[in-house]
């Protein structure tokens, strides 16, 4: 049996020797790391970082670009899907203002030729029998309709009347196309300061009045239809970004746009399938508008089927405002980029142009005998 001695030295025999066993120093401490170093590595990984997010905003950006390139070629270059079919039913009508000459007369046109009743509406009775005689005659299988007001003067009580005339239709198509300048004497265009009290309210009544009743006793009709939705097209104007000398009537121009995208969402958020879009026209050759030749203007007839084609599906993709011809987009996009200075002398250039033209009548819209109009 081991002794007590014995044990206590097996145990000591057990620990490694002193010079084995760890030793530290408290006067000794580790390394410290270099400022410079660590400030290196600090910058490395903003650069990192600065760099992921510029390559996402990169891709970002391209996606846009791209997103943009294939709506340019699907609303403007890309042939259209259905065009005004889209709201074509059997015996379904379209009403049209002032539809008696001009690009009015040619949406009626170009709605008879895709099978729509149409019913024209103007201020001159024997002009609007002219234009529904040459629609029935290319279009025998086609019905028609004429409704006489005076736009500029009708009041509310006189539209009612007229429009319950219209109601027990399938009415899928309204398009607000009468508009102008009214002057009892030249010139045409001139600052605000020179225009009557009566010629502000003509112009008022009939740039944005009517249509303004128009939309508001038809959408219930239009919004009936179960088969299927129905289009408000509205006819604003590039002069809506606010032209010298025509003031009053760019004043309507933008209230037919902000008007079009309230009452269009007003339709969506209460479900109603009613497609309500604003149409910005550039120069448009007419028998009421001799603009002069140049890049973007249009004649009337392919002007009108350029719309009816490419609107509708610009209205069903949720588009509000829109140029349906390229150059017109073209030129308005380019407007809207060049500083206020070179705008302001692009426009004046247009107003001293216009005050050339010889004065005429405007027969498609109102009964006045202005010094001159313009249907757009």
């Amino acid at each position: 049996m081991p002794t007590n001695m014995n044990i206590d030295e097996e145990r000591i025999n057990t620990y490694p020797p002193p010079c084995q066993m760890p030793f530290t120093d408290s006067n000794t401490s580790s390394p410290k790391p270099d400022p410079m170093s660590l400030a290196s590595a600090d910058a490395s990984s903003w650069q990192e970082l600065a760099q992921l997010i510029l390559q996402c905003l990169g891709a970002i950006t391209l996606l846009r670009i791209l997103y943009h390139a294939v709506d340019v070629a699907r609303l403007w270059l890309l042939p259209p899907h259905c065009g005004i079919r889209r709201y074509y039913r059997p015996d379904a009508w379209a009403l049209v203002t002032g539809s008696s000459t001009g690009i009015g007369l040619w949406f009626a046109w170009e709605l008879a030729a895709a099978g729509f009743n149409v019913i024209l509406l103007g201020h001159k009775l024997d002009e609007l029998r002219e234009a529904q005689a040459r629609i029935e005659a290319h279009f025998p299988h086609v019905q028609t309709r004429i409704l006489v007001m005076d736009c500029s003067k009708a009041t509310a009580s006189e539209i009612n009347e007229h429009l319950r005339s219209v109601t027990d239709l399938n009415l899928t198509v309204l398009i607000n196309n009468v508009g102008g300048v009214i002057t009892h004497q030249s010139p045409r265009i001139k600052p605000l300061t020179d225009y009557t009290p009566e010629e502000i309210d003509l112009n008022i009544s009939l740039n944005a009045v009517f249509m303004t009743h128009m939309t508001r006793f038809l959408l219930p009709v239009l919004a009936s239809n179960r088969s299927g939705p129905s289009l408000i097209l509205n006819m604003s104007s590039g002069a809506q970004e606010g032209i010298p000398g025509v003031s009053i009537y760019s004043a309507t121009k933008s209230y037919i746009t902000a008007l079009t995208k309230s009452v269009n969402r007003e339709c969506k958020a209460a479900g109603v399938k009613v497609d309500i879009i604003s149409i910005v026209p550039g120069e448009v050759t007419s028998q009421t508008n001799k603009p002069a030749h140049g890049f973007g203007v249009i004649d009337a007839r392919p002007y009108a089927k350029i719309v009816l084609q490419r609107a509708p599906a610009a209205a069903a993709r949720g588009v509000m405002v829109f140029s349906p011809y390229w150059a017109h987009a073209l030129a308005f996009w380019v407007m809207r980029v060049l500083p206020e200075s070179i705008r302001l002398r692009a426009f004046v250039a247009l107003v001293l142009r216009d005050r050339n033209v010889p004065t005429q009548d405007d027969t498609d819209t109102h009964s006045e005998k202005p010094a001159r109009t313009t249907a757009r």
